[in-house]
């Protein structure tokens, strides 16, 4: 079994830059799937780096959330950049 991807979510990035970035830079789409009585909806990623940890940013095609960016990459980040809460990273786009 795989284990699962490890993520941390940064809050309040200017939205209409960062959806004009995205929006221009190759995605992969993931399809969504359903698991029992739930959906999963389907979702698209932008390869990327955090503070040079290759991963990815996961953009949902339907959330609630707003003003949130979600960065997966296959370790703890918390744990590997020593993060806490409210601290500020640097994320680029490969």
């Amino acid at each position: 079994d795989a284990e699962p991807w490890k993520t941390i979510k940064s809050t309040n990035p200017d939205e209409k830059e960062a959806k004009g970035i995205l929006e221009n830079s190759d995605k992969i789409k993931i399809e969504g799937f359903k698991e029992g009585n739930k959906d999963f909806g389907a979702a698209y990623c932008v390869k990327a780096e955090m503070e040079g940890i290759s991963g990815a940013i996961i953009i949902p095609e339907k959330t609630r959330h707003k003003n949130i960016i979600e960065f997966i990459a296959p370790v703890n980040l918390r744990e590997k950049l020593n993060l806490k809460n409210n601290d500020k990273v640097t994320i680029e786009l490969e």
